[in-house]
């Protein structure tokens, strides 16, 4: 087990990278940040990878000049979660589409399908906060673990590598984001 943990925050423009940062240093460990622009492919010292969200719209845009710059991250196999832009990426480089659906900038109750992961140690239900207007189906070889009444897909987990995606905003959902955080970083520290 590793005793001094490096997680990387891939900033794809989002105002809530600094939440972000500040659920995660909240453990103790080191939190690099870099813009998607400056990722080059040797990110090799982190052991966990944590995409954020992004002011821009999939629907509107070729993916492909972003999820390029993110499938590297992939080639370690370590531990990732996707939020919202980040989950929608993860998403599209594994073959599924991203649609329009209804706004949600509020709190929404997501249903937990299958517990543990990033979800360990919750109940059937919790609060969480949405930012979005676009949400992804599910992508070959994940599987749906949280849905919601506005996005079928609110979180997922890739069937063999500790990859996760998640439509709201854990950075912004008080304690119970925390713990989804908390869980991410005892995955990573499991993992290597």
């Amino acid at each position: 087990m590793l005793t001094e943990l490096n997680i990387l925050v891939v900033d794809c423009g989002s105002s809530k990278v600094p939440d972000i940062v500040n659920a995660l240093s909240q453990n103790g460990i080191r939190v690099g940040q870099k813009k998607l622009s400056e990722l080059n492919g040797a990110e090799n010292e982190y052991q966990g990878i944590v995409i954020s969200g992004a002011p821009i719209l999939l629907t509107e845009e070729d993916h492909k000049k972003y999820s390029s710059r993110i499938l590297p991250l992939l080639n370690k196999e370590r531990p990732l979660l996707g939020i919202c832009f980040g989950h929608q990426l993860l998403g599209l480089l594994h073959n599924t589409g991203v649609v329009r659906c209804d706004e949600d900038r509020g709190w929404q109750e997501i249903t937990i399908i299958h517990p543990g992961g990033i979800f360990e140690g919750f109940n059937n239900w919790v609060m969480l906060k949405e930012d979005h207007c676009e949400c992804i189906g599910l992508p070959d070889g994940f599987r749906r673990t949280a849905g919601s009444s506005v996005c079928a897909n609110e979180a997922m987990q890739h069937e063999k590598y500790p990859w996760y995606g998640v439509q709201f905003h854990p950075e912004v959902s008080g304690e119970q984001g925390q713990n989804i955080f908390n869980n991410f970083i005892k995955i990573c520290r499991t993992w290597f």
